[in-house]
């Protein structure tokens, strides 16, 4: 006879105490198997979102790396592509939630 995963028979060659404590553990195996795929998933979204993050900062890479062959030594437009750098760094550094706020001005 098969006895379906999770009960246990209750006979005289069982004891009670026993099948209890073997229950309490099948319920925290279930709860630690529960949490490990909450945290898989968020392993998941977190390396998707890695990838996405390596794709956007190559495009950014080319693009600045295009404007200043296209800027040609003129200082005007060098000094352009280095505002526009600056600028976009400023924005991903108030972005980023591991930036500590700045100090309160007075």
């Amino acid at each position: 006879m098969t006895t379906p995963i999770g009960t246990w028979p209750q006979d005289e060659h069982y004891d009670p105490a026993l099948i209890q404590v073997l229950r309490e553990i099948n319920a925290g195996l279930r709860e630690i198997k529960e949490k490990e795929d909450i945290i898989m998933a968020a392993i998941d979204d977190l390396t998707a979102a890695d990838t996405s993050l390596q794709a956007k900062v190559s495009q950014v890479l080319t693009d600045f790396a295009a404007a200043l062959a296209a800027a040609q030594g003129d200082p005007a437009k060098v000094e352009q592509v280095a505002t526009d750098m600056n600028n976009m760094a400023a924005q991903l550094t108030a972005a980023d939630p591991a930036t500590p706020a700045p100090a309160p001005a007075g």
